[in-house]
């Protein structure tokens, strides 16, 4: 019996040091493995402050940019502003220097619906001066109809050419304007009295045009518009045929 109880002790305390061997054993693997997700959960805090570090980085630059883009915008519209008001500054020098009437002729006939009517039919040429006085701009210039009335009634008219006209040049402009068989159902009345002396008449007549000049600073979006209205008056005197009638101090600038 002493035997069998020395035995039984043995062996429970062998297991019983066997159980504590494996509870200590068993510690350092549950404390290795909190140490592991411990870890674990810092470098996924790290990243995340990488990804908000990058992403703020990324902001900067874009801020940068967005920036950057804005002064050179702004500079874009500053530049355009100054080339812009320079170009107001050169108003090109338009004069209507002459006029010539080649010929006159005055009948009697019928308008397009067959009322009898003295008709009058004439040539004449007008002779423009444009002067671009602009270091840096060409000037594109059209012009309304040129018209010769005496006063409510048209009797000729002629339209000028187009051109470009290059930065500080000028030219001259020729331009005919003409009537043929315009109804006066009485308008001039000194006509008819001198009828048969045409070369004594004197008739009160008016020039009347505008011109247009437009310089482009950017293409058509931006660009510099001036506008000249003309109204020249002057008197036609029947013996002046073929002769140049001068109409530098006749007209009116508007």
């Amino acid at each position: 019996n002493y035997h069998y109880h020395q035995c039984s002790s043995f062996n429970h305390s062998r297991e019983s040091s066997t159980s504590r061997f494996s509870l200590s054993g068993n510690i350092p693997r549950t404390l290795s493995g909190w140490k592991h997700e411990q870890i674990g959960h810092g470098d996924d805090d790290n990243d995340e402050e990488d990804d908000d570090g990058r992403s703020n980085s990324n902001n900067v630059r874009l801020l940068y940019v967005f920036c950057l883009v804005l002064v050179l915008l702004v500079v874009f519209a500053v530049v355009v502003l100054i080339r812009w008001d320079a170009s107001k500054r050169y108003e090109p020098e338009i004069f209507v220097k002459h006029i010539v009437f080649e010929n006159l002729y005055y009948q009697a006939g019928n308008d397009e619906s067959g009322v009898p009517t003295d008709m009058l039919s004439l040539n004449s040429t007008v002779t423009i001066s444009y002067r671009n006085l602009a270091a840096f701009y060409a000037f594109h210039v059209t012009s309304t109809p040129l018209e010769l009335h005496h006063f409510q009634l048209k009797l000729a008219s002629g339209k000028m050419e187009e051109f470009t006209q290059p930065r500080k040049s000028d030219r001259t402009v020729k331009t005919i304007v003409a009537g043929h068989q315009v109804p006066l159902y009485g308008g001039i009345p000194v006509l008819v009295d001198t009828r048969p002396h045409l070369n004594r008449i004197s008739v009160p007549l008016n020039l009347t045009f505008m011109v247009k000049s437009r310089t482009y600073i950017l293409g058509t979006m931006v660009k510099s518009k001036f506008y000249g209205g003309f109204i020249c008056s002057f008197t036609f005197k029947g013996n002046k045929l073929g002769e140049s009638l001068n109409l530098t101090d006749s007209c009116l600038y508007q």
